[in-house]
């Protein structure tokens, strides 16, 4: 009679548990415009990262759910979108932008729109450098650069952002970028867990990932963290936790969280050899 009382009253845990609220991380991304290959990356790190989550039990309880609102690759897109998200009676949750009075939305945007670089190119062909530094956040902006600069006869060594190494650049650049440099977030060849996590994105979903998919895929990880240290999904508590994190271990690196927000301290060196990212060196700095 114990065993049976046992058994349903854990029967009665396990339906309770079961019925628990999902937790609703809101997404703000890139669906349409010209972003919207970014998007996908993004996303799709999102959701590997959450599945792995679900799959060992969740938050608190509680499975993650998505609620994803497109912003048309534009900034006040992005203000729509964060609004529509503030506004759900349904709760949704979300790093690094907290909205007051909802819970802890994943928030990615650009600063620029697509433009001519014709005018920047003609500018470093006359300054006769041996060097050329390029900082573009948008990976098609950077393949369109590299193709108007090679066209134009400008061939000197190239160092980049992390948009040089994107793979929405270097499917539209080409051998446009062969031999350039960048300084990069994150590169498959880095390290065990990079390649880990390559793989496991490559089984899924067909093509290797990159920086927007691992910034996604950490950040997803690191809001699921922050809520269990939090014991709670409140904005302010999770808030307060995500800088606690201490020794977090993710595909862009191990996240220390300084007094300034910033969770990671180093970048990778990588060169194009001929289409192929190589992993050159990591360069690491103390957190301040």
């Amino acid at each position: 009679m114990k065993e049976l009382l046992a058994m349903l009253a854990l029967a009665g845990l396990v339906a309770q548990a079961s019925a628990a609220e999902p937790i609703r991380i809101g997404v703000v991304n890139e669906i349409s415009g010209p972003q919207a290959e970014a998007g996908r990356f993004t996303l799709n790190g999102i959701r590997l990262a959450l599945d792995e989550v679900n799959k060992a039990g969740g938050v608190l309880g509680r499975s993650i759910e998505l609620r994803v609102e497109d912003n048309g690759s534009t900034n006040p897109g992005t203000v729509l979108a964060l609004s529509k998200l503030a506004s759900d009676t349904n709760r949704v949750a979300g790093i690094p932008t907290m909205i007051d009075g909802i819970e802890p939305v994943l928030l990615q945007g650009y600063t620029a729109n697509s433009q001519d670089f014709t005018p920047i190119v003609l500018a470093v062909k006359k300054s006769g450098s041996d060097i050329l530094g390029s900082y573009f956040t948008t990976a098609p902006d950077q393949g369109i650069f590299a193709k108007q600069m090679r066209q134009l006869g400008v061939n000197i060594a190239w160092v980049g952002s992390p948009a040089l190494i994107a793979v929405s650049a270097l499917s539209l650049a080409g051998e446009a970028l062969h031999g350039t440099y960048a300084i990069a977030d994150f590169t498959l060849g880095a390290s065990d867990l990079t390649r880990s996590f390559g793989q496991k994105y490559r089984e899924r979903y067909g093509i290797n990932p990159d920086t927007y998919a691992s910034w996604a895929y950490d950040a997803a990880h690191v809001l699921a963290n922050a809520m269990r240290n939090a014991g709670s999904t409140d904005a302010e508590a999770v808030r307060s936790a995500i800088p606690g994190l201490k020794g977090f271990r993710g595909v862009e690196g191990a996240y220390e969280f300084d007094e300034s927000g910033d969770g990671l301290h180093g970048y990778n060196v990588v060169r194009n050899d001929k289409g192929a990212i190589t992993f050159m060196k990591r360069v690491d700095f103390p957190a301040r």
